[in-house]
């Protein structure tokens, strides 16, 4: 039916024709875009009853289309529409429900009407259903209705569908963890832009999940999401950056773009962005200003973050020294479990800083630690144990944490272990053993170890005796020859300035254990978050009405 036809048609009061000749002026086929004339033309289609003049009516009230904007009056209109089963104005009478639009906001309501036009094959129901059942939304929570719902919109072309059924399967909700599954979902949508898709994509590339490990393509897809505003993108982007990891590296450009993920709220920006300023590292160092960073991210709860300004406080940098305040923070992150708290809480109690001395708590705190895996929590859990501080005194148990945190490296750890060994304390007599863990201890500098281990040499114990060894090589073995500790030998006068050996530490009993007050501020990040608390919903609803409602689409009538 041509444009001349159509008139006479709709003039003469056929439904159809009035129906087909209000889309023509709505969208501007074959004539002048004109709303007026297209609502002026479904009005007299819809007093007829028909429901699909009904439901195109309701959307010109809606968005304010050639007719003042009134939502009531496109909620009576989409009602009139839905209840003769047309799937489109029940789609859209859902949104009014689900809303609160021209109807008392139902959630229920809502999903009981996007079910209405699911069930009809109306993609965008589909979907929106699929949301309502993975939230909770207006019906019980169902994660296999919902991969079901966002199945049926994905084979129908809805993008955002498809972002959401890659995200059940990355997660295994309401089906199997699938992560070559959740990429070839993730794929379409991101390549038509979707930002949260890219950055799950960017995920997937980055740790290897579905996909072979590529840093470059994870990069991409990361940098395309950011660019989009995506906070977590962001991070990942300045974390690239600064390692040179898939990108050449660029401390100025991960600067940058952890300032925006920052400045987005996320709070691991925050603590690297914070870790940065105190270091120096691609900023001009600023305690101050990581202090600042340090405290909003701590602010959220992270509980690295915690530690790190608790670090600020206790050593006054960046702010005022407050060792009251360092402990607030340090027990703010120990009761999270948080491995690295809990050592410098010990530490605290330990020492009386900020808190009442507490030998009986400072062992407490180091052993939960320590059974975290925490290697210089070990170590002190290990002396505590061996001088009888805040329990019985116990050899064996000693010897145990000192073997825990001595295989992760510990020089001190080590060092005792190698006393354990040589004195048969905890363990039995092993010269060889003690030589053993002497040499790794006194490799990594600890002087006492290098002592021990020339008086090995010296002595025939554990090795053979070898006065040559003593006298070659680097400067420590001649330190160890002389029996001095680095701080009192000088190697060019070779003088001993001491006059006497220094005391074994356990017979000293002044030996304490070695917090290493600032490192770095503790740190950095888990790799693999999971992205689900970092990410918006994808099916998040607008708190505005400004965008409302979605998937607003006049489709061209099938008129036979």
């Amino acid at each position: 039916m041509n444009l001349e036809q159509t008139k006479k048609a709709a003039k003469q009061g056929n439904a159809e024709a009035q129906i087909l000749l209000g889309y023509r002026y709505y969208s501007g086929e074959g004539v002048k875009k004109d709303y007026e004339e297209a609502v002026g033309w479904w009005t007299l289609a819809a007093k007829k009853g028909d429901a699909s003049a009904q439901c195109y009516l309701g959307i010109c009230y809606s968005l304010g289309n050639g007719v003042e904007q009134s939502h009531a009056e496109a909620a009576k209109l989409f009602i009139s529409s839905a209840k003769q089963g047309f799937a489109d104005a029940q789609n859209l009478l859902g949104d009014c429900y689900f809303y609160g639009h021209g109807v008392v906001e139902s959630h229920k309501e809502a999903a009981r009407c996007y079910q209405a036009a699911a069930e009809q094959g109306n993609r965008d129901a589909q979907y929106k259903l699929g949301s309502c059942y993975e939230y909770g939304d207006g019906v019980e929570q169902n994660f296999e209705e919902a991969v079901k719902w966002y199945k049926e919109a994905a084979d129908q072309g809805v993008i955002k569908a498809c972002c959401a059924l890659g995200i059940c399967y990355y997660f295994g909700h309401g089906v199997g963890l699938d992560y070559g599954e959740a990429v070839k979902w993730f794929l379409p949508a991101a390549k038509e832009g979707i930002m949260t898709a890219q950055s799950f994509l960017g995920e997937c590339y980055r740790l290897g999940h579905g996909v072979e490990q590529d840093d470059s393509e994870s990069f991409k897809w990361y940098e395309k999401a950011a660019k989009q505003g995506n906070a977590e993108s962001m991070y990942w982007v300045g974390v690239f950056y600064k390692d040179g990891k898939g990108i050449k590296q660029d401390c100025k450009e991960s600067t940058k773009w952890m300032n925006l993920a920052a400045d987005e709220g996320l709070a691991k920006a925050q603590l690297s962005l914070g870790i940065s300023y105190f270091s120096g590292e691609g900023v001009e160092q600023n305690h101050e200003e990581a202090f600042k960073w340090f405290f909003l991210a701590a602010d959220q709860g992270l509980a690295a973050a915690e530690v790190s300004l608790a670090d600020c406080y206790r050593l006054g940098e960046g702010v005022e020294q407050n060792l009251e305040e360092a402990v607030k923070w340090y027990n703010f992150a120990a009761k999270q479990e948080n491995a690295e708290a809990r050592y410098r809480l010990g530490d605290c109690y330990f020492f009386g800083q900020g808190v009442k001395k507490d030998y009986r708590k400072a062992l407490e705190l180091y052993v939960k630690a320590g059974e975290q895996g925490h290697a210089e929590a070990q170590n002190n859990a290990g002396y505590c144990y061996y001088m009888g501080y805040g329990i019985l005194q116990n050899y064996e148990e000693a010897f145990r944490w000192w073997t825990l945190s001595a295989n992760q490296g510990v020089a001190d750890a080590q060092c005792c272990l190698g006393d354990c060994y040589s004195e048969g304390t905890g363990t039995k007599l092993n010269y060889e053993e003690a030589v053993k863990w002497y040499g790794l201890a006194a490799e990594q500098g600890n002087g006492d170890a290098q002592l021990s281990l020339g008086l090995c040499y010296e002595r025939g114990q554990g090795v053979e005796p070898n006065l040559k060894k003593l006298s070659s090589g680097t400067d420590w073995p001649q330190r160890v020859a002389m029996r001095m500790p680095s701080s009192i030998w000088d190697p060019s006068t070779k003088t001993d300035t001491a006059s006497k050996r220094i005391p074994k530490r356990r017979s000293s009993g002044s030996w304490r254990p070695q917090s290493k007050a600032m490192r770095e501020p503790s740190a950095v990040l888990e790799s693999a978050t999971r992205m689900e608390k970092a990410f918006s919903r994808i099916t998040k609803k607008p708190s505005n009405g400004t965008d409302w409602p979605p998937n607003m689409v006049i489709r061209m009538p099938n008129l036979s």
